[in-house]
């Protein structure tokens, strides 16, 4: 899979007050054991109500939802944070201030790609709450990227 440089996606990591979404929709509660097991297996921490708790199945999370859940993956110095707002989308937000350099931009691409590829859905990366403005989608058939066209906001280029 070969990734996009932070040169190539130029806005994606600027610091200039929101976070960075990941979306991948629709999904499944067996698409969110998919995210389970590889935050698990990469390093995750999770928290109920305020409380760290053991990482329950996705099945529990989302019939428990009267507190607040929290699922920190943790890629190096990057956080990718997981509030499982919806059932059927995967929203996944990330602080671009922890984006400092090429090894932290690619920890998170290549997580993006692993899940998206996991679970058979393409993922989009986009500023907070814009998901029709994609910085980058993974198109999770052909394994590749595409990168957000300088020129139009709106339109997104394969990578070759």
């Amino acid at each position: 899979m070969e990734m996009p440089s932070r040169a190539e996606v130029p806005g994606l990591w600027e610091v200039e007050g929101s976070l960075r979404d990941v979306y991948i929709s629709p999904t499944s509660v067996n698409d969110w054991e998919h995210l389970l097991t590889l935050a698990q297996d990469i390093g995750a921490r999770y928290w109920f109500g305020g409380s760290e708790r053991a990482l329950p199945s996705a099945k529990e999370i989302f019939e428990s939802q009267g507190e607040p859940h929290l699922l920190v993956v943790e890629l190096g110095r990057v956080s990718v944070n997981c509030h499982f707002f919806l059932p059927d989308e995967i929203e996944l937000d990330i602080d671009p201030r922890e984006v400092v350099g090429e090894a932290e931009h690619s920890a998170v691409l290549s997580f993006v790609g692993r899940l998206a590829s996991l679970i058979g859905r393409d993922a989009v990366v986009t500023p907070e709450n814009s998901q029709d403005l994609p910085f980058l989608r993974f198109e999770a058939a052909s394994g590749k990227w595409a990168v957000r066209q300088a020129n139009d906001p709106f339109s997104l280029r394969s990578l070759d």
